[in-house]
Order: structure tokens, then C-alpha cells, then sequence
């Protein structure tokens, strides 16, 4: 079966939603489990040998105080992106709305070095 998930999560330790000593407790006490982290290749080969195609979030960008640190962030999600495009999809931004004009030309740069948003043009590309 193929699975297509439309808003999934990191489970690296560069892309978690937070590495906070107190959130993951928080986490453990709601779920009652440690917080494992994959490497990227760990979590891409997960992804393959589960035949899922993803859009993944880089969640902890909209904690950042400025946008120059949720570039980095998104530097890293792109990157994840880009050596595992055949099971990400692409990627889901989040921005602060303080950021303003910032923000919106944050996200021109993701989507070109992405290219989301444009007609798939790569030859790898399915139709089914």
C-alpha cells in the first residue's frame, strides 16, 4: 500500500519540533515513551521501506525569534528534502506573522530551492 501523509513530523533530532529538556519530558509524562531520534538516513529509509510519500514540518521554526534562524532551519529541512525527494513531497513553512515582509520572501526562497508550488518537472515524477 502507498500512503501519502499530508502533515508529518521529523523524527531527527536536527528537524524535531523541540529538543527542550522539558518538553520532552512533558512528552514522556503525556505518552508515556522517551522520544527516540533517527538519523536523517534512518528516517528517510523508514519512509522508503513503508512506501510513504510525506510533506514534512520543520515545526520549530515558528519558535524562533527571527527569521534568520528559521532559514537555518528551513536550510536543513531542504536539504533533508532534496537527498529524499522520492519520499518527500515537500515541505509544510511555518511563519511568524511579526516577520512580515521577511517571511513572505522566506518563503520565495524555500519554494524555488524547492520548487513547490510549480508543476513537477523532474523525470522521476509519477502520475499515479
Amino acid at each position: 500500500m502507498r500512503l501519502f501523509d499530508c502533515h508529518s513530523h521529523f523524527s531527527t533530532y536536527a528537524g524535531a519540533n523541540s529538543v527542550d529538556p522539558v518538553d520532552l519530558e512533558n512528552s514522556y509524562r503525556v505518552f508515556k515513551r522517551r522520544r527516540e531520534f533517527q538519523t536523517d538516513e534512518q528516517m528517510g529509509g523508514y519512509l522508503r521501506r513503508n512506501q510513504v510519500k510525506t510533506i514534512l514540518n520543520p515545526a520549530r521554526a515558528r519558535f524562533f525569534e527571527t527569521i534568520e534562524e528559521a532559514s537555518a532551519h528551513f536550510d536543513y529541512a531542504i536539504g533533508f528534502q532534496n537527498r529524499f525527494r522520492d519520499v518527500v513531497f515537500g515541505l509544510w513553512l511555518s511563519f511568524r506573522p511579526r516577520w512580515g515582509k521577511a517571511a513572505l520572501e522566506e518563503f520565495e526562497r524555500v519554494r524555488r530551492l524547492t520548487r513547490q508550488g510549480e508543476p513537477a518537472t523532474d523525470s522521476r515524477a509519477r502520475n499515479d
